[in-house]
C-alpha cells in the first residue's frame, strides 16, 4: 500500500474526528479547567471514549475515502478497520 495514499486517508478521517467530536472534547476541557480552578488532587480522566455509533461513522468515512481513492475493497476495508482499531483503543 502507498504511505502517501494512506496517508492522506488518515489525515482525512482524522479532520472529521476532530470535527466531531469537538463537542466532546470542550466539554471535557470545561471540566479539567473547573477542577484546576478548585486545585483537584487528580486531574480527570482523558476525553471520553468514542461511541460506538461514532466508531461506525468514521470507520464509513475511512472506507469511502479509501475506495475513492483507489484502494480495493480488501485494502479499504483493512484501513478503515485499522483507524477505528486505535482510535478504540483505551490509552495506556
Amino acid at each position: 500500500m502507498d504511505e502517501m495514499l494512506v496517508t492522506a486517508i488518515v489525515s482525512g478521517v482524522v479532520t472529521t474526528v476532530l470535527m466531531d467530536v469537538g463537542k466532546d472534547v470542550g466539554s471535557w476541557t470545561g471540566r479539567l479547567i473547573g477542577r484546576l480552578r478548585r486545585r483537584p488532587r487528580e486531574l480527570p480522566e482523558g476525553p471520553p471514549p468514542l461511541s460506538p455509533a461514532r466508531l461506525a461513522e468514521i470507520r464509513k468515512v475511512a472506507y469511502r475515502k479509501a475506495r475513492r481513492m483507489g484502494m480495493s475493497e480488501a485494502q479499504a476495508d483493512a484501513l478503515a478497520d485499522a483507524v477505528v482499531s486505535e482510535l478504540a483503543r483505551k490509552p495506556s
